[in-house]
């Protein structure tokens, strides 16, 4: 499923909401590919109307700070290249990104194949379209490109470090710091953030 369709997806859930109080209502959006995943949607969220939610897993609201730790420590256990090769495909393709890779990943102390790691992000990331619509604003590229500064921490710590990188997330009410690009950085990781961008 692309982001677009996830968007029109949600804000129709949001509009036809008997109750509009927030996050009176629940979707849980992988109930069919991955019943045991506890992933559910509460909304309409406090933001606005036309399709704000807020995402929870294992009944504990979820966090960009949550993705970019979960990358910083994939990356740091070896695995860098495939999983912001797999971001990447994440944002151009949704859902549909391959997620055939034989990795886990820790989320809030849950470990995680791809494929549930896939779920997560694109429902953690699909709200930015919604409240920060592209072209406009930067949607999901800046969520994506923080968990590929995630990696980046891991990998150079001396250039960038993961409190850094959770700081430039928790950017509330603020434009977004670029996209950060070192001479001194991994070429995949220079290169993934520059299919984002």
């Amino acid at each position: 499923m692309p982001f677009t369709q996830g968007i029109l997806q949600i804000q129709a859930l949001t509009t036809n909401a008997t109750n509009k109080r927030q996050y009176a209502n629940r979707y849980y959006p992988a109930l069919e590919t991955l019943p045991h995943l506890n992933l559910v949607l509460l909304y309409p969220g406090r933001i606005n109307n036309h399709g704000d939610y807020r995402l929870e897993f294992n009944s504990n609201a979820l966090s960009h700070p949550d993705i970019v730790e979960a990358v910083h420590d994939c990356t740091s256990r070896g695995h860098g290249i495939i999983i912001t090769n797999f971001l990447v495909d994440l944002y151009i393709n949704g859902l549909n990104a391959n997620s055939n890779f034989n990795i886990n990943i820790n989320v809030k102390n849950h470990q995680l194949n791809l494929d549930e790691f896939k779920q997560l992000v694109y429902w953690i990331v699909l709200q930015e379209d919604i409240n920060f619509p592209r072209p406009r604003y930067m949607g999901v590229r800046m969520p994506l490109i923080r968990y590929i500064e995630g990696a980046i921490s891991a990998l150079h710590p001396n250039l960038l470090s993961l409190d850094e990188v959770i700081r430039r997330t928790n950017n509330h009410g603020r434009r977004p710091q670029p996209a950060f690009i070192h001479q001194d950085i991994t070429d995949y990781l220079v290169q993934n953030i520059q299919q984002i961008i």
